[in-house]
């Protein structure tokens, strides 16, 4: 599912992605911890990202946010898909 997520919507994925963790909740009932500001927290979906790189089907990197209130992250991981095809 997350690879044709990347197709469909550009293959970087990351939990800060709004889109991304809607449509991982809507698709597996992921339970999330709902957000004021920014996107909803799954951890499912962070679990499951943090696999894909220790499978090695994605690479990992980090990305500062610039966004800085408090309990947001200083920076992410985002995943890309190693074979996109």
């Amino acid at each position: 599912w997350l690879k044709n997520w990347a197709k469909e919507n550009g293959n970087f994925l990351d939990v800060m992605n709004t889109k991304l963790v809607d449509d991982y909740e809507a698709e597996f009932q992921a339970k999330v911890h709902v957000q004021i500001i920014g996107a909803n927290r799954c951890p499912d979906l962070g679990r499951t990202l943090s696999q894909s790189f220790k499978d090695g089907v994605t690479t990992r990197g980090r990305v500062g946010l610039s966004c800085r209130i408090v309990g947001m992250p200083a920076w992410v991981y985002v995943y890309q898909f190693k074979d996109i095809n």
